[in-house]
């Protein structure tokens, strides 16, 4: 009964988040495609404006065989969009609210959608469905990948635009950046329209002119549209010193303006509903009952800094004002494709130029521009491309992107902390040829949200694909994965649940991206072997570890999981011979398992070696010593090392008792402990205070270079319980640095393939090693690298063609 009562506090604790994102899922399975529906989302449902509503527009005016349509909006934008809907007489069309039980019906169960950005995570493109992304504007900024702070969060619009059907672009310069930035630019199968923005089209119109400037109070004036761009300082603390900066700006302008002209300001949302525009004689709010577009086809000259909407706002032939009066600033947060010298509009960064700039006529030559961004705008471009679409008539120019003729390797590694991991992977790439395959690399948003820079790693020719959201899940969904995953219960009707829950979360995260090999290297995660056993794709998981007592010490690993994958997958690599029967045990199977050693760069160590020890930001230390770590490495006292995660299987404990052992009889020595992860530096210090020799324990948390101490070291010392194929001794070598290493099963196959000192798994065993290190009998190995990276380099290409 207790084991029951607690099962059931598990499902009631995690029923409520489950019922309220399993919407989408029950309609999922239980709604029919309708063929003559459409729905419509701009900027995620938090306007109705640009080219969705112009699109809406014509999908009304025309006879396009749809019968229901639908706009689903967020509630803040719900009286905004039938005040639009109302002006542009635009019928038939039912407003949802955004994240409704019926906006997920409706999103399950219509044929077409039309979004200008993405849809929400839960959603999964059904078969039938057909997906059009319009995107909304030419990238002055860089996004996706180049986006760096942002780039691990990309991954909810790099799968929208992958599993487009069709994707818009009025340029070619915008379909480059947009494909090559989001890493599609080889895997993205649907139809490229080359075709004109629908909200442009207005340019091309000079009907409504005079009919907007007298509905506004404009016929008698020069008219300015001001829009500055978005910036991330208008959020937060600094929003209030942003707002007031803006208004001191915006008077000494007013102030330059005439009684002939009026300046409209256009805001975000958020910034519009806290600005004073109190005072302001030439100065209005831009008006929010018109669609931007309609509103800009009106007006004399735009002035704008870094948004896009000055790409679109050249096909009207008028004059165009840059103002940016933090350029720098903003350039080197953000970074931009290419210089905004490269434009051949005005530019200034005072009120008064700003105001001579709106004084003097279009002095410059935008011929080439327009002819490079507003290549494909046209009058008509909704209508050619809802016939496209609907009416199956080739009125667009349509492109497909060609895959790169290579086998495509999709690669997993954890969050890639500073671990022994992390550097086996880094040593990977470093030495494999990038250019013979096409590689991905698979990253889960979450696990760089507060490190983003750990990505600085990978390199270019890796292509980062964006794992974004939390799997989502039934009631019934739940249940089993609580009795899965807490309980370890492997019932029938459990793995039923849990296989439908990943099945279709890897048609939502992966469905559409195509690849020949998979290789989890890290080889943890149960949510993310459970999905990449899914890939129609040769497959190989990786064991860096002796996952019985990783199972039996750190729980961090899923019995049930593991041994399902080491079954499935085509390989299972473990490091080293020594791991092949450990992990034999987990699966019971031994025909895939296969030895992929770890490689090792050598030179680059060596390299680091000669460097500077340098603290990073998220480094902590507990050094005694006044001259912290280089006093102590200037001291003439021997120095022992050892590097690790602090976790029970380092056996730090036992290395500390042991060398305050040596320390009585030898008080000018040091012992040196740097780590990365794991969950027990603040326990190993504070071990280490309460011993006597505590003023000759240093620690180190988290340092980018431990080679350059490393190199500066007397002895390394490894003091495991536990190991499969541990890189620090391969470093340790190649700086020159001798080493002993407990007993254990992984590193006894290397050291005693190349002659290094195996000691007793104890503090005495430690002991004798330090001995024998004084006695002169511990040398380096001087491993042969090169021969021994051409073997385990042999072995990794294998996994290729077992």
């Amino acid at each position: 009964m207790g084991k029951l009562r607690k099962i059931l506090g598990e499902v009631k604790k995690n029923i409520k988040p489950a019922l309220q994102t399993s919407h989408y899922a029950f309609y999922y399975y239980n709604s029919a495609i309708k063929d003559k529906e459409a729905l419509f989302e701009s900027r995620n449902g938090l306007d109705v404006a640009g080219n969705i509503l112009y699109l809406m527009r014509e999908l009304s005016r025309g006879d396009y065989g749809i019968k229901k349509v639908y706009l689903s909006v967020t509630p803040e934008a719900k009286n905004k969009a039938k005040a639009l809907i109302e002006r542009y007489n635009i019928k038939g069309v039912t407003i949802l609210s955004q994240g409704r039980s019926k906006y997920y019906k409706i999103l399950a169960q219509v044929k077409y959608i039309f979004t200008d950005t993405s849809l929400p995570r839960a959603y999964i493109k059904k078969d039938g469905q057909i997906y059009i992304n319009t995107w909304h504007g030419t990238p002055l900024k860089k996004m996706g990948k180049y986006n760096i702070p942002e780039r691990h969060s990309m991954g909810n619009i790099q799968r929208s635009l992958l599993f487009s059907d069709y994707l818009l672009f009025p340029n070619d310069y915008m379909k480059e950046k947009m494909l090559e930035s989001y890493n599609i630019d080889t895997s993205f199968k649907g139809e490229i329209l080359c075709e004109g923005y629908p909200r442009n089209s207005v340019f091309f119109d000079d009907v409504n002119f005079e009919k907007i400037r007298k509905e506004y109070n404009l016929s008698d004036k020069k008219v300015y549209v001001y829009m500055p761009t978005w910036k991330s300082e208008n959020m937060g603390a600094t929003m209030q010193d942003s707002l007031l900066k803006m208004r001191q700006n915006l008077l000494e302008i007013d102030d330059l303006l005439s009684e002939d002209q009026v300046l409209l300001l256009k805001l975000h949302p958020l910034v519009r509903a806290s600005a004073d525009m109190s005072g302001f004689k030439h100065i209005r709010l831009f008006p929010e009952n018109i669609e931007v577009y309609e509103m800009l086809s009106a007006c004399d000259v735009l002035v704008t800094d870094y948004s896009s909407v000055f790409f679109d706002f050249a096909a009207s032939r008028k004059k165009i004002v840059l103002y940016t009066p933090d350029e720098d600033t903003y350039d080197a947060e953000r970074g931009f494709y290419f210089p905004l010298s490269d434009l051949p509009f005005e530019k200034v960064s005072a009120a008064q130029d700003l105001v001579n700039a709106l004084n003097t006529p279009k002095a410059y030559d935008d011929s080439e521009f327009i002819k490079k961004f507003c290549t494909y705008d046209r009058k008509d471009a909704a209508k050619y491309i809802l016939s496209h679409i609907f009416l199956d008539q080739d009125c667009c120019r349509v492109e497909k992107t060609s895959g790169s003729g290579k086998q495509r390797v999709l690669f997993y590694c954890g969050g890639l902390l500073q671990n022994g991991l992390t550097a086996s992977f880094k040593n990977l790439l470093s030495l494999i040829d990038l250019e013979e395959k096409e590689y991905f690399f698979a990253l889960k948003h979450s696990a760089f949200n507060n490190h983003p820079e750990r990505l600085d790693i990978i390199p270019d020719k890796l292509k980062m694909y964006s794992i974004s959201g939390p799997i989502t899940t039934t009631f019934m969904e739940t249940v089993s994965f609580m009795l899965y995953y807490r309980f370890n219960k492997t019932y029938k009707f459990v793995l039923k649940y849990v296989n439908r829950a990943y099945d279709r979360e890897f048609q939502k995260k992966f469905s559409h991206l195509k690849v020949d090999h998979v290789v989890h290297f890290s080889g943890y995660d149960e949510y993310i072997i459970k999905l990449l056993e899914r890939f129609s794709a040769k497959k190989s998981i990786f064991v860096h570890s002796d996952m019985e007592k990783e199972l039996e010490t750190r729980g961090n690993q899923h019995r049930p999981t593991i041994s399902h994958a080491y079954q499935v997958y085509d390989n299972v690599a473990v490091v080293t011979n020594a791991m092949a029967e450990p992990t034999s045990k987990i699966s019971r199977k031994r025909d895939n398992i296969v030895v992929v050693g770890n490689s090792f760069n050598y030179k680059l160590v060596k390299e680091k070696g000669e460097g500077k020890i340098e603290y990073q930001t998220e480094t902590r230390s507990s050094i005694h010593h006044p001259g912290g770590i280089e006093g102590i490495l200037n001291e003439k006292g021997i120095k022992f090392i050892t590097v690790g995660r602090y976790s029970h299987e380092k056996q730090h404990n036992m290395l500390i008792d042991a060398f305050c052992e040596y320390h009585e009889k030898n008080p000018d020595s040091y012992l040196i402990l740097i780590g990365g992860a794991g969950d027990l530096y603040g326990k190993t210090v504070a071990y280490a205070n309460s011993k006597p020799c505590s003023k000759n324990i240093a620690f180190i948390y988290s340092i980018q270079n431990p080679m350059a101490i490393i190199k500066r070291c007397d002895l390394f010392i490894l003091s495991s319980k536990y190991e499969a194929q541990p890189i620090v001794i391969f470093e340790a070598d190649a700086l020159g640095v001798p080493a002993i290493c407990t007993d254990m099963k992984g590193p006894a196959d290397i050291l005693n393939r190349y002659g290094g000192t195996i000691v007793e798994n104890s503090k005495e065993g430690i002991l004798e090693g330090i001995k024998a290190f004084e006695n002169g009998e511990v040398k380096p190995m001087n491993i042969d690298f090169e021969a021994y990276n051409k073997e385990a380099l042999s072995q990794f290409y294998n996994l290729f063609s077992k």
